[in-house]
């Protein structure tokens, strides 16, 4: 039987460390120390990742409070490239796309990290669509980004396996009826053993 997918990306497909575009910027902000600048923009990218606020508008505030020198451009070089690919569960996706499941995106994430994921890791060239944060204006876990990908790509929620890092996402979709599956990176086998128990084969 071919299932739908669901595919978290933070986490999940990429890894992530915001630390790495911190110590990309710190010496050219003047007003904050390093371990002030994600505490001092995080209300910030809570608005970039669920569209309140436009990528725009979000580096030229961002660049007021740390006191950044460098241009737009400066920032977003520093600020895109957070990501290491996990390894296996790229490995898995190939897997489930050769043997035909249909799979979809659904990731809290932001005007700037979209365009370089989707042009450095060739992984995504084998989803069918997303549903992102910023572009739907709703995060998760709100039940209301969930039913826009439901709806999105006519999924029938109770064959279709929602994969995600964090708990309370996993429950918010599963009270939707998603097959939800907590995924842990350092614990991948486990979702393989989760997958096989809902009917479907893949290998180690």
């Amino acid at each position: 039987m071919l299932h739908d997918f669901l595919f978290d990306i933070g986490n999940v497909i990429l890894k992530f460390d915001f630390s790495l575009a911190v110590r990309r910027i710190e010496y050219r902000c003047s007003k904050v120390h390093a371990d002030e600048i994600l505490p001092t923009i995080s209300d910030l990218t809570d608005g970039l990742e669920s569209g309140e606020i436009s990528t725009d508008a979000y580096i030229a505030e961002v660049s007021e409070r740390l006191g950044f020198s460098g241009s737009a451009e400066d920032f977003i070089r520093a600020f895109e490239d957070i990501f290491t690919p996990n390894l296996k569960m790229i490995t898995l996706i190939h897997q489930l796309k050769q043997k035909g499941h249909r799979l979809y995106l659904l990731s809290n994430t932001n005007g700037i990290h979209v365009p370089f994921f989707t042009r450095e890791y060739p992984v995504f060239d084998h989803f069918s669509g997303a549903t992102y944060s910023h572009e739907i204006g709703c995060m998760k876990p709100n039940a209301g980004i969930y039913q826009s990908a439901i709806q999105q790509f006519e999924l029938k929620a109770e064959s279709t396996i929602y994969i995600d890092d964090l708990e309370a996402n996993v429950v918010a979709g599963s009270d939707l009826g998603l097959l939800g599956v907590y995924y842990d990176p350092e614990q991948h086998q486990r979702l393989i053993n989760d997958l096989r128990q809902h009917g479907i084969a893949v290998s180690d």
